[in-house]
Formats: C-alpha cells, sequence, structure tokens
C-alpha cells in the first residue's frame, strides 16, 4: 500500500514539472529577446515544384524595398503581422505566414494562388484562379492551364465559363484533348483539341455536359473506327446529334 502511495506521489510530481516545462517552454517561444537578433530567414515556398511565379529572391527583394527585411535586426523589433500584410499585397501569393523562434531565425511559409485557364487579350490577359478571382499575368512568370480568347468579360470568365473549365478539367479525356477555348461575338463556344485538326463548335453553354457526352461518344464509337482526318469541324449545336464537316 506505501509502495503505491509513493508511486501516485511520485507520478504527480513528474506530471507537475512536465506541465511546468512546457508552460515555459510555449511562454519562451513567444516572447521576444532585444537582444537577440534574426540571424537567419527560412523562406519556404510550399508549392515551388507546381507554381513558379514567385522565388525566394523576389520575396527577399520586396521585403527590402519596403524596409522589413528582417535579417540582422531584433526580434523584438521585428513585426511579423507587418510582414504578412506586404507580402499578402502581392497578387500571386494566396497565403503568407511569418513567425520567429528563439534560435533567432524569421521562417517564412508562402503559398501561391493557383490558376485555373488563362483569357488572352491584346494587352496580355489575366489569369482566373481557383477561387474565381482575377489574377495578373506577370513577365516571365508563365503556367500551363487552358487558354482562353475572343469576347471574353470578367463576369462571364468568373461565372459560367469558370464552370464549365472545371467540368472539362475534372474529366481526364477533356483535361488532356481541349487546350484552347474561343468565345465568339455571340458568347458562343469553339474548342480547339489537341489531337485532330477540326474546331468542336459547342454553341452556348447551356446543357454542355450532354453535348460534351456526345462528343465522347463520337470519339470513343466514331472516330476510333473510321478516323477524323477528314473532317475540320464537329458541330454540336444540334439536340441529340453532332454534325462533322469537310
Amino acid at each position: 500500500m506505501l509502495n503505491k502511495k509513493w508511486s501516485n506521489i511520485l507520478w504527480g510530481i513528474g506530471g507537475t514539472m512536465v506541465i511546468a516545462y512546457l508552460l515555459f517552454a510555449v511562454g519562451l517561444s513567444h516572447r521576444d529577446v532585444p537582444t537577440l537578433p534574426c540571424t537567419q530567414v527560412r523562406i519556404i515556398l510550399v508549392d515551388s515544384i507546381q507554381r513558379q511565379f514567385i522565388s525566394s529572391k523576389s520575396i527577399t527583394n520586396q521585403l527590402k524595398q519596403k524596409g522589413i527585411y528582417p535579417q540582422g535586426k531584433n526580434l523584438s523589433d521585428i513585426s511579423t503581422e507587418e510582414i504578412e500584410a506586404a507580402l499578402l499585397a502581392n497578387p500571386v501569393i494566396q497565403s503568407a505566414e511569418c513567425y520567429k523562434t528563439t534560435a533567432g531565425i524569421v521562417k517564412i511559409r508562402i503559398k501561391q494562388r493557383t490558376p485555373m485557364f488563362r483569357v488572352m487579350l491584346s494587352d496580355g490577359g489575366y489569369y482566373v484562379d481557383n477561387q474565381r478571382e482575377i489574377m495578373p499575368v506577370l513577365q516571365g512568370c508563365a503556367s500551363y492551364v487552358p487558354l482562353v480568347s475572343g469576347r471574353v468579360g470578367k463576369t462571364f470568365a468568373t461565372q459560367e465559363l469558370f464552370d464549365f473549365i472545371t467540368y472539362l478539367e475534372e474529366d481526364e479525356l477533356w483535361h488532356n484533348q481541349i487546350t484552347q477555348i474561343h468565345i465568339t461575338e455571340q458568347q458562343e463556344i469553339i474548342l480547339i483539341p489537341r489531337v485532330g485538326n477540326h474546331r468542336i463548335e459547342l454553341g452556348k453553354l447551356t446543357n454542355y455536359e450532354q453535348k460534351m457526352e456526345k462528343l465522347r461518344q463520337l470519339y470513343l464509337n466514331g472516330f476510333n473506327k473510321l478516323g477524323w482526318k477528314p473532317y475540320t469541324a464537329i458541330d454540336l449545336r444540334y439536340k441529340g446529334q453532332a454534325v462533322c464537316r469537310q
């Protein structure tokens, strides 16, 4: 009975010490040491393999131009909120997290915006990202996404057209086959495929799922057997049929 009593006491003391240490460590990690300088800045681009709109060097230059690059400054003089706000003003950055460590290191984690498609205009155009937001085209930065040309208003691009391109990108066949979309003055859709010399006349975006299913059946059950080289256009505007023109 005595051994069990001492065992409980020792466990209690041990638990109290662990809790006290954790509270001390958490408090220390959030406390700036005025005399401790920032000796290193680590910029982490969490999606640099998929997108290269920005680089660690460009982020460093951006912070230096604003006079808030943290290296060499005391930790107590560094505002992580100011750094985050400055980075979020960059139109290609989706999120930015900045924090300090007791080792004198400032870490910055950045996630870039994800473009869904690019609208081609005479002034260079713009991207529409996966949040339906407009993002600019930056010189020297490219993203391999579907291209859209023609009469494209931003409201149409971020609503009906966004839904249609999302549908294409989520379908393996259309993701691989459709590379460009042209919008006519009548707001009708023309698709340019990767394989074949034809164009696909979809018409208005009403009932596009049924129209694309007609095209799928034509590809799988028609062209695979008869070939598609003689055709220059496939017209899907008529209900229940796909019209091929030479």
